[in-house]
């Protein structure tokens, strides 16, 4: 814009940027498989911001199955959750 347009306008609102910049949430997800092995479903169980609480609220939701199944402790059909930053183990 030229001086004379800058004069004109009848605002000047100054200067505006836009940016996308990334963000990191934690989706607990609970995946469940029928008795045949051959139906399933996925559902989003919320969001958390924090990586910690996402774990807590996973493996509080994964025992609460866990009992009301009643699996023994060691049974591989209930898989509790990996914590996001534990890379020992597959996730």
């Amino acid at each position: 814009m030229n001086t004379e347009a800058q004069a004109a306008a009848p605002n000047d609102w100054g200067r505006v940027e836009y940016r996308i910049k990334p963000i990191t949430r934690y989706v607990v997800t609970r995946y469940e498989e029928g008795p045949d092995g051959k139906s399933g479903s996925v559902t989003e169980r919320g969001t958390y911001d924090n990586a910690d609480i996402a774990w807590e609220v996973g493996y509080a939701m994964c025992k609460l199955d866990h009992e009301r199944m009643g699996y023994p402790l060691d049974d591989m059909r209930v898989r509790y959750p990996v914590h996001p930053n534990d890379t020992t183990q597959e996730a």
